[in-house]
């Protein structure tokens, strides 16, 4: 019972905590800043090298946030804040994305570096494969096998016919008396 109750209160805790860092930020200031960490995070786990198109769209939508926010004026309602907010929260999902990839397969390295060698290959290389022709090439089709020749029936005495349930029984065999 203790156990349960601790269970709970370690998932309300890590609960309580991931909302916290989950929240959307209020300003496009603070997203520009979020985005920004989040690039320099990704660049700093080398992200560039597994994830470009990610990162260059990370690096392009955080310039076009912090170029918008330049132009927001003092109108709470102004909608290049909101244009600003925006571009930096994708930034944000873009360079934690291409972090993401650039961890599974450096992780998927790992693995494979892990992982014993095979003692022999399964399949033999490409380069002994026998190879198919292709399909507009005509095959050659072997001759036919000769029929074989027909066997005649040993001789022996005409089996009689089995009677059948419909046909009527055969009268005993009349005896000279």
């Amino acid at each position: 019972m203790k156990t349960h109750r601790a269970v709970l209160r370690l998932s309300a805790i890590a609960g309580l905590a991931l909302c916290g860092c989950a929240t959307t930020p209020k300003t496009a200031t603070e997203a520009i800043r979020n985005a920004s960490n989040a690039v320099i995070n990704a660049e700093d786990a080398r992200a560039a090298d597994y994830a470009a198109a990610e990162m260059r769209s990370a690096h392009e939508k955080l310039n076009a946030a912090r170029a918008l926010a330049a132009q927001i004026t003092t109108d709470p309602n102004d909608p290049n804040r909101t244009k600003a907010r925006w571009l930096a929260e994708e930034a944000a999902a873009d360079a934690e994305l291409a972090d993401a990839k650039a961890r599974k397969v450096r992780t998927q390295s790992v693995v494979r570096s892990l992982q014993p060698a095979p003692s022999a290959p399964i399949m033999p290389p490409a380069a002994d494969l026998p190879v198919a022709p292709p399909p507009s090439v005509d095959l050659p089709v072997p001759d036919a096998p000769a029929p074989a020749p027909e066997v005649p029936a040993p001789e022996s005495a005409p089996v009689p016919a089995a009677p059948t349930p419909d046909a009527p029984a055969a009268a005993p065999p009349a005896t000279g008396v």
